[in-house]
């Protein structure tokens, strides 16, 4: 497996070579290039990439498992799966098991560059900060600049996703003593 960084290049302007580096490793135009990566600046380029390349971009879920990534790299005829560290378990599994797997370019990162989110926050109905026990669960609400400004059209629906000033997720958790 191949790593992506290259530490002489910082910024999507400077590594816009990652056209072309798909172009030498088999996901030439028309050809399907695979991601498993989370927000983080390396995503972002390799959309660039694949619409200036005029290949397909393939982002997988980074909550599959081993067979179910196995059988979408498959399905896809990916030639590149470009991936996050974090995930190296899960696709060295699936690749295992593959007759014909992509070439697989770990993505080496020192974690997200921007905040992902301004806050995130575990509260009640009437949106106040759940006790940090490890019982008590309850939504988590989010706020910041990667959060979406609204429904497309549909005020009513954003009314009710942003009540309070938070997103809410509609996904349950709860608070740890260590947070």
């Amino acid at each position: 497996m191949k790593g992506l960084r290259d530490p002489q290049m910082n910024s999507i302007g400077q590594r816009g070579t990652s056209s072309a580096f798909l172009d030498q490793n088999g996901a030439g135009p028309g050809e399907v290039g695979s991601v498993m990566l989370a927000n983080i600046p390396e995503m972002v380029e390799m959309h660039f990439s694949a619409i200036a390349g005029g290949r397909v971009l393939h982002t997988i879920n980074t909550r599959l498992d081993a067979p179910a990534i196995r059988f979408q790299l498959e399905h896809a005829e990916s030639k590149v799966l470009v991936y996050d560290r974090e995930y190296t378990e899960v696709v060295g599994a699936a690749l295992a098991g593959m007759d014909a797997p992509p070439l697989a370019i770990e993505v080496i990162d020192s974690a997200v560059r921007y905040p992902a989110c301004e806050a995130l926050e575990v509260v009640d109905k009437e949106l106040k900060s759940v006790p940090w026990d490890g019982n008590t669960i309850d939504e988590v609400v989010v706020r910041g600049n990667t959060v979406m400004r609204g429904y497309l059209k549909n005020e009513t629906a954003t009314e009710e996703a942003f009540r309070g000033g938070w997103f809410h997720t509609g996904d349950l958790a709860v608070r740890d003593p260590d947070g």
